[in-house]
């Protein structure tokens, strides 16, 4: 881990200090939070449905638990809330903030990770963690969800990672793409990038064929079938 930093004197600007950061989410009802609900609904005039059956998948955490785990994947409330439990665990390491808003108006939220006591993370060599900046890429969200963890767990224990965080600013944004995120874990829809609108097969109309789960296991697979033209 010492090389991979040595080799990365990456200098990255945020307005970030030490100290905790909210942002203003309250009174907005996303799809995911009505767990009784059957379908989940996207914002923004398609041609095509704008809802699709809501699934709850085994393989998902939607619940934060008393431990964080990875034998499961994690849904975008879980991730949040891990990172607010660091954020007020370690207030002289974790900064969280808000760095924008998503198309539908999910925060979308980044630590900053380094010893405040050794100085501003502004004027430290740094490097930059993103997980999931398309919809599907949840497995990236996992390893920046595992890398915070494995670095806050050696801190003060492990002389190495101390010595990183002492001296080194790290930023890390988990879920940077939270709308596609959520489409992926709670419908069978795998979206290539945002629910944004998009005529993807230039055809004049705006996202008219959705993929179909059509055996409803809240999977949808693409299966490629050779030309033999």
């Amino acid at each position: 881990m010492r090389q991979l930093f040595a080799s990365l004197p990456v200098l990255f600007l945020a307005l970030s200090v030490c100290m905790p950061a909210k942002s203003q989410t309250s009174g907005i009802n996303f799809p995911e939070n009505d767990r009784d609900t059957a379908f989940y609904f996207v914002t923004g005039y398609r041609h095509g449905i704008s809802f699709f059956p809501q699934v709850r998948l085994s393989s998902v955490e939607y619940v934060p638990g008393d431990t964080l785990t990875f034998d499961t994947f994690h849904s975008n409330d879980v991730i949040n809330h891990w990172m607010r439990k660091w954020a007020d665990q370690y207030p002289g390491l974790v900064t969280l903030y808000e760095v924008g808003k998503s198309y539908e108006g999910r925060p979308i939220m980044q630590m900053t990770l380094t010893n405040c006591k050794t100085g501003p993370d502004m004027v430290k060599p740094a490097a930059f963690f993103e997980g999931n900046r398309h919809s599907g890429e949840v497995t990236s969200a996992e390893s920046v969800l595992w890398l915070t963890q494995h670095l806050l767990a050696g801190y003060g224990t492990d002389p190495e990672i101390t010595g990183l965080i002492d001296r080194y600013a790290i930023y890390l944004k988990p879920v940077n793409n939270p709308d596609g995120h959520n489409l992926y874990m709670n419908t069978a829809q795998s979206n290539r990038s945002t629910v944004r609108p998009d005529d993807s097969d230039n055809d004049g109309l705006i996202d008219e064929d959705s993929p179909e789960d059509l055996d409803g296991d809240g999977i949808i697979l693409t299966v490629r079938w050779k030309d033999e033209k």
